[in-house]
């Protein structure tokens, strides 16, 4: 028979302060002698007695209480366990040329810069505009530690003194890594944690303690020594992370110096970890089903956005893991999940090519040939009934849906109701 295990139940040490260790030795004298002994008045020599006692009574409780806390924090000092201190916190900073500024913009290292709540940054190296260029970002470190520096996007916008050629200055990504003192309960919960945890080891190991360090990420994967040899032969010797948000954007290097630094103590000396952005193939999507407009209660937008919403939450980095196929029957099946679908009359998912360098027209972010109503996207490759599974490019690659053509056609008169969905989420 399997044992059964239950929580370890906190130590019954007496509550009582002094005034009820009083009232108890009163009472305890009381009833011992019969009710003889019953003058408690302040001027009464049995209330002295039992006040004393008591008192001494409390003070050996009062250690004997805290007995299990002074043995803890022994404990962990024994360990090496520190209390932390805080943590400055880390920010880019980019700073802005006055259009038509034609000089070299220099902002030397150590310059002071203040966000709205008077926090005060300093630049960690000097920022160096050149000529042709217009914009110029460095890290930044807060003055002092605290959670108060972990300023918003756009907050850090003054600078302490006024240079020639300077606009404007902002931080593009949320100051990150502040940290207050530690409480003694927080040190203490932090120590058991990190002591009932192993060093960072297996690739779930790595993913969780991203995950922890840095709450934004949603996309994680730690690569094998195959997929890192496929992708470059250099990445072959490194524990090797790929991270990104939602869309699949590059974390700020604020965020990948934070990871680096919190990381590096909790693995085998000489290991080195590297991070990389995983890439997200955009799709254009068309969909057509059979169904019945008269068992419907409401609008087909709506049957419409709700077909949008299923097939966004497959075509996405959070349902497809890196490196994982597009199926088309995965497609097909959440659209069966819907009652009002009679049958599917088609689906197509196009992984389509994009291109930095097409930054105006139809085409804009890219690869196609622009026509006069619109753009020919080029594209990698396709799902369909034909090709009913789309093998991933690489081991850093998943999708997320860009566009989408979704057509009802009725079952009474074949009549097609299209609608058209453009630029699903931020390139």
């Amino acid at each position: 028979m399997a044992n059964i295990y239950g929580p370890i139940l906190p130590l019954q040490l007496d509550s009582r302060n002094t005034e009820a260790l009083v009232r108890a030795l009163q009472a305890r004298i009381f009833l011992e002698s019969g009710g003889e002994l019953n003058d408690f008045t302040p001027a009464s020599p049995l209330s002295a007695i039992t006040e004393g006692q008591a008192f001494a009574q409390a003070e050996l409780l009062y250690y004997l209480n805290n007995l299990p806390e002074a043995f803890s924090l022994q404990w962990l000092r024994q360990l090496g366990v520190q209390r932390k201190v805080g943590s400055r916190a880390l920010a880019d900073v980019t700073f802005y040329k006055v259009p038509g500024y034609q000089r070299v913009l220099i902002i030397p290292k150590g310059t002071k810069l203040i966000a709205n709540g008077n926090q005060v940054f300093v630049t960690l190296s000097e920022v160096r505009i050149p000529e042709a260029e217009f914009s110029g970002t460095v890290s930044c470190q807060s003055e002092r530690w605290g959670s108060a520096y972990n300023v918003n996007t756009g907050e850090i916008n003054k600078i302490e003194r006024n240079f020639a050629g300077l606009e404007f200055l902002s931080n593009e990504q949320p100051a990150v890594g502040g940290t207050d003192t530690e409480s003694v309960s927080g040190m203490k919960s932090r120590a058991f944690e990190v002591l009932s945890r192993r060093n960072l080891t297996t690739s779930v190991d790595f993913e969780n303690e991203v995950r922890t360090l840095v709450p934004e990420t949603s996309i994680v994967k730690v690569l094998t020594y195959e997929e890192r040899f496929g992708l470059s032969e250099l990445l072959s010797g490194n524990v090797v992370i790929c991270v990104g948000d939602d869309n699949g954007n590059e974390l700020s290097s604020s965020n990948l110096s934070y990871l680096i630094d919190s990381m590096r103590p909790r693995v085998t000396l000489g290991t080195n970890i590297s991070f990389l952005s995983p890439e997200i193939i955009p799709v254009d999507l068309v969909v057509d089903v059979l169904y019945d407009p008269e068992a419907i209660g409401v609008g087909s937008d709506f049957l419409a956005s709700q077909v949008l919403e299923a097939m966004r939450n497959y075509i996405d980095p959070r349902s497809l893991a890196l490196g994982a196929d597009l199926e088309y029957q995965e497609l097909v099946r959440r659209l069966y999940d819907f009652d009002f679908v009679k049958s599917v009359n088609n689906v197509t998912a196009r992984s389509m090519v994009k291109d930095s360098s097409s930054i105006e027209g139809f085409c804009a972010g890219f690869s196609g040939e622009e026509t006069s109503t619109g753009c020919d996207y080029s594209y990698l490759g396709s799902v369909n009934s034909d090709n009913q599974v789309q093998k991933a490019f690489s081991p850093i690659v998943s999708y997320k849906l860009y566009r989408a053509q979704i057509a009802f056609t009725s079952i009474n008169d074949f009549s097609p109701l299209t609608f058209y969905y453009e630029n699903l989420y931020t390139l």
